[in-house]
């Protein structure tokens, strides 16, 4: 009964949509060198969050349905390092880290909106 309709595109013209499209899995390799676009971004305050990757994060999160599964590829110092953790800890307030998997340089967290 899922809807598997591909979307590739820019997750920032979803989040500028007052009702955004709900999802059941969003897969995302966030750019880690990327200004949040305020052209986009409606709720005033993801622009404070200031690092690209983790708004991604956070705003794929919220549109995914209750017990969506958000699957991101970041850098593993983004998973690893305090300069990062309140950033984790937010977004471990919206959903439940299934697995984190370490390659190389690499940290691929599977995640379950609560």
């Amino acid at each position: 009964g899922y809807d598997a309709t591909m979307i590739n595109d820019c997750f920032e013209a979803h989040f500028a949509d007052v009702n955004p499209l709900g999802f059941h899995l969003v897969i995302s390799i966030p750019y880690t060198d990327r200004e949040i676009n305020g052209k986009y971004e409606i709720d005033k305050k993801y622009l404070e969050i200031g690092n690209y990757a983790f708004y991604v994060m956070n705003r794929s999160i919220d549109v995914l349905f209750d017990k969506g599964i958000g699957i991101f590829c970041l850098p593993k110092e983004y998973v690893e390092s305090e300069k990062y953790q309140n950033h984790m800890e937010e977004i471990m307030e919206k959903a439940d880290i299934l697995t984190v998997e370490i390659y190389e340089k690499w940290a691929i967290l599977v995640m379950k909106k609560i």
